[in-house]
């Protein structure tokens, strides 16, 4: 699946994200990696590192934050037993009762 398309071009459908982190990569990664990522390139693959904690592009982190702070009831957060059972139903009604819309 190669591209003929120039960077300035790139329509990002095929774009890893991936978190930047602290911690050292293992096999050799970070040595090998301007090889890997030409490779990458050439296949049309491209690669964007994100800040280590960037929620507003972390669809799971504006998932929880419209459960924690909206769908789940006060009550919820008595005990671990309430918490359970609320998220359960909660979940279990995300796409009917609940619903979410990422744009």
């Amino acid at each position: 699946m190669s591209s003929d398309k120039k960077p300035s071009e790139h329509d990002y459908s095929s774009t890893l994200f991936l978190p930047e982190t602290n911690f050292p990569m293992r096999a050799g990664l970070p040595q090998k990696e301007p090889e890997i990522l030409a490779r990458w390139q050439k296949e049309g693959l491209y690669l964007k590192f994100l800040p280590p904690y960037c929620p507003e592009l972390n669809l799971i982190e504006i998932l929880w934050r419209k459960i924690k702070y909206e769908w789940l009831p006060l009550d919820a957060y008595q005990s671990f037993k309430t918490m359970t059972e609320a998220l359960f139903e909660v979940i279990g009604g995300i796409g009917s009762k609940y619903r979410i819309t990422f744009a």
